[in-house]
């Protein structure tokens, strides 16, 4: 199975999300960027990979010892930026600024999973939600539209829990379904 943890984006913030989506995609008449269903939209928190049967459940231990450790907490979601660099995006995001809780979540997943086998994180923690994946070069212009939501607030979700997610490949795009929610505090 390939999976991830990750935190799930509620109704309002999730819509707001799309509006913005669909006003970028006008700009984007040749379809360079492949963007996220909004049913899809998510906070990653880790990325798995391919994970084998019996490894689930001691992973789903490790989980429910983090849910007792990290505290609730609110998630503001703000602004647009790319990765890696604007005049070479390949990742289109919403941020998540000050988001402490979000971080402290993310560290105590990385730690709680070495023990089952998974490599702790290298790169710092960059808290994100993608919103599209650039395939080639959108055109002229495009940065500049996306600019000017750097400081758009798409509104606040709780974080009170976290989920396990499946991740099914398939040509339409990838199909998300959550195996288990983990509540925190």
């Amino acid at each position: 199975m390939r999976l991830f943890v990750a935190v799930e984006i509620e109704g309002r913030v999730k819509e707001r999300i799309a509006r913005l989506q669909g006003r970028l995609k006008t700009y984007d008449p040749i379809g360079a960027v492949r963007w996220v269903r909004p049913e899809n939209l998510h906070l990653t928190l880790k990325f798995l990979g391919e994970v084998q049967d019996d490894v689930l459940p001691p992973l789903e231990r490790a989980l429910e010892r983090v849910g007792h450790q990290v505290r609730p907490g609110v998630i503001n979601l703000r602004g647009v930026g790319v990765f890696p660099r604007w005049d070479r995006p390949r990742v289109i995001w919403v941020g998540a600024p000050k988001a402490d809780t979000l971080a402290e979540a993310a560290a105590a997943v990385d730690a709680a999973l070495v023990p089952v086998g998974f490599e702790p994180e290298e790169r710092p923690f960059a808290p994100h939600l993608t919103i599209g994946r650039v395939r080639r070069s959108p055109g002229d212009g495009f940065a500049e539209v996306c600019k000017k939501y750097d400081q758009t607030d798409f509104g606040t979700i709780s974080l009170d829990e976290v989920s396990l997610v499946r991740s099914r490949l398939t040509p339409k795009g990838p199909i998300y379904t959550v195996l288990r929610r983990f509540s925190l505090g």
